[in-house]
């Protein structure tokens, strides 16, 4: 499993304190780009070749409030691969391991001018697979 450690700002704080819940959106984001980054795939790389990968669905569910102060990490890994989508499973625990969101999100490869998609290279998705279900 991918991890990271999350640098909270006060920005990213609501009014009563805690980590506003759009936020984790960008938390599971940081997670999905670093571990395509550690398979050794980049964004930018991708979109120089016609190639862009929107998300196509997020889910999160919140268990437990992050503060301001806490240090946490998210952790992320491959739950599907397709030609087309992959599908990541993220978590974000504290230092102590509590857990305080899960989710799920799902990004789909598209060529970069019509907005259709396409099929990622074979290669792509057979390196994917050695990541599905861990790093």
């Amino acid at each position: 499993m991918y991890k990271i450690k999350l640098h909270l700002r006060y920005a990213d704080t609501d009014q009563m304190g805690v980590i506003y819940h759009p936020n984790y959106l960008t938390f599971y984001e940081l997670g999905r780009t670093g571990l395509l980054n550690e398979v050794g795939y980049d964004y930018l790389e991708f979109e120089k070749q016609g190639t862009i990968f929107p998300v196509r669905e997020v889910s999160s569910t919140y268990l437990k409030s992050i503060r301001l102060g806490e240090t946490c990490y998210v952790y992320t890994k491959l739950l599907k691969v397709s030609r087309v989508k992959l599908t990541f499973y993220h978590e974000v625990r504290n230092e102590e391991g509590d857990l305080k969101s899960t989710g799920q999100t799902s990004i789909v490869s598209v060529n970069a001018k019509t907005f259709l998609p396409m099929r990622m290279p074979e290669e792509m998705t057979v390196e994917f697979e050695k990541y599905k279900d861990g790093v």
